[in-house]
């Protein structure tokens, strides 16, 4: 599923979220939804959005994600959509082998964790 990161966009994510819900009688528990931080304003607002509707996020970082398609699979080819398969791919490998340590999933608390969370990673990159 692809959307834009703006307010249109997220609205069309829920509603397709909410179509499913009704069709399959899910709950937003029910769903693991898989992000990349993609910078502070983009992942903070649909996260909170999200967050604020009760579904669970987690976050693989944007590294991991390459690491895991060049050792793991040995793709060096990389686009959006090629990434979302192998953030599935992970998700999946990770539920069947949870102590597996290639892959690194992080369930944030709030919204506010992923922000702190990204200005911590650019603090550090400015400072590097």
């Amino acid at each position: 599923m692809k959307f834009n990161s703006d307010s249109q966009g997220i609205t069309k994510f829920i509603h397709a979220l909410e179509d499913i819900q009704a069709q399959f009688g899910y709950k937003p528990q029910d769903f693991f939804i898989l992000l990349e931080p993609t910078g502070g304003h983009y992942s903070y607002l649909v996260v909170r959005v999200l967050l604020d509707r009760g579904y669970s996020i987690y976050q693989v970082e944007n590294k991991a994600v390459k690491d895991f398609r060049e050792r793991q699979l040995g793709l060096n080819e990389k686009s959006d959509e090629i990434d979302a398969w192998i953030m599935a791919y992970m998700e999946w490998h990770k539920t069947l082998h949870p102590d597996m340590h290639s892959v690194r999933i992080v369930r944030p608390a709030s919204a506010e964790q992923v922000l702190y969370r990204i200005l911590g990673i650019a603090g550090y990159l400015l400072l590097n």
